[in-house]
Formats: structure tokens, sequence, C-alpha cells
């Protein structure tokens, strides 16, 4: 498994800074995004080894809630392609 100096340039900036400044047992909502050619069952398996506590899963994205160390274990995974912050959407005026 990849170091987390390593693994961090697949995590946002802000969940990066998060994962080393926060409290070990805070939690925080994030969207995994697996590259294409990973199962979809084999990443779940993985993020939950991790301790990171999955909400929702799709081809594309797979959204969990994690800790700082499950962050740092989770990115550090060999398919995962990038970790971000989930998007809040606007209704417009």
């Amino acid at each position: 498994m990849a170091d987390w100096d390593q693994a961090k340039r697949r995590v946002a900036a802000t969940l990066a800074r998060w994962a080393e400044e926060a409290p070990e047992e805070q939690e925080r909502t994030v969207v995994v995004r697996p590259s294409s050619a990973t199962s979809l069952d084999e990443a779940v398996r993985d993020l939950e080894a991790a301790a990171a506590r999955v909400q929702d899963a799709g081809d594309a994205a797979i959204t969990a809630v994690v800790t700082p160390p499950a962050l740092r274990l989770a990115a550090a995974l060999p398919w995962v392609v990038a970790v971000q912050a989930p998007r809040t959407f606007q209704p417009k005026r």
C-alpha cells in the first residue's frame, strides 16, 4: 500500500489538510472515485476494511463517511483515482 505522502495527491487539498489536522475520531463525508476497471463489490469491501462507512455506491462514485485515519487508508488503495468533498447544489433564484 502506498504511503500517505503519495496517496494524498489523489485527495482534494481541503480533505488532505483535514486528514492531517482534525481529531482522529472526527467524521466527514467524502466521494471516492474508483478506476473504471475496479469491481464495485471489491471497492466497497476495501473501503469498509479501511473503516469507511459506505453510504452509496455506483460505478463512477462511492459516497462514504470517514475519519482521518480511514481517509488516509482509503486514499492509498490502488484503485482509487480521487477522493473529493461532496458537492452541494444550490437552487437557482
